[in-house]
């Protein structure tokens, strides 16, 4: 970790309160106050906050709010004096956040994160606030409800240690099935049968051609059936019409 950042958490005797929306969201893109409010309710909030920020610094900065490009998130994340992670809702943001017991305000903008979002929520370690939603004051009421509620510390603890319980390590785990493959030759038993179809199997051609084949013989049983209906007016009409003609 850089010696600046630590020397910061670990004299942070309120805690620390760290903001990323990730790589993907820029607080430029954001439409509405959404910038602005964000830096009034982390000025409002009686712990350091670490902001990662398209710059260093900003006009409007306040005082117990350091603003960056880039933080070494894990080492935050792994820091005793963390109260709070302000997300987006990424899977490797949240994985982190739960590999190391942190609770979440979740801000979710755009593919998996909503989805993420309500999952956490729901398990207990997290708040969520639409991007739409958020101002000032209940970003800073959210914040200081899962920093000062040690419900959500207490549950993200637990989700942690269930994540981990595992019999063996991700790595453990990984360097058995390279030994298992190399043992059995490559182990072809375990190789998807799915690598190995056809063309037309792949692009489900033989299922189009199914559904092809049974709409054509539909549309022409229709067809027949209209025909045939349409025969049998007429010919009621012409029977009538000669029964009018011989009285």
């Amino acid at each position: 970790m850089f010696e600046d950042i630590q020397t910061i958490l670990d004299g942070a005797k309120e805690g620390v309160v760290y903001f990323s929306l990730g790589t993907n969201v820029r607080f430029d893109h954001v439409q509405g106050n959404f910038k602005e409010a964000v830096l009034k309710a982390l000025g409002q909030l009686p712990y350091t906050v670490l902001c990662k920020w398209e710059s260093d610094d900003h006009p409007e900065k306040p005082k117990n709010v350091i603003l960056r490009k880039w933080f070494p998130q894990q080492s935050i994340m792994a820091h005793p004096n963390l109260k709070v992670f302000v997300t987006q809702g990424g899977l490797q943001s949240a994985e982190e956040a739960i590999i190391n017991g942190v609770p979440l305000v979740i801000i979710p903008f755009l593919g998996d994160q909503p989805k993420n979002a309500k999952i956490f929520t729901k398990q207990g370690m997290a708040e969520t606030i639409s991007p739409r939603a958020v101002n000032e004051q209940n970003l800073k009421e959210t914040i200081l409800k899962v920093a000062g509620n040690e419900r959500y510390r207490i549950r993200a603890k637990e989700i942690r240690s269930i994540f981990l319980d595992q019999p063996r390590s991700g790595l453990d785990t990984i360097m058995w099935w390279c030994d298992y493959v190399m043992r059995h030759k490559g182990a072809k038993h375990l190789k998807s049968p799915g690598a190995e179809i056809s063309f037309y199997e792949y692009y489900l051609l033989d299922v189009l051609a199914l559904f092809l084949v049974a709409f054509f013989v539909l549309f022409k049983a229709v067809k027949l059936l209209w025909a045939t209906l349409i025969g049998l007016l007429r010919g009621s009409k012409q029977r009538k019409v000669s029964k009018k003609k011989n009285k």
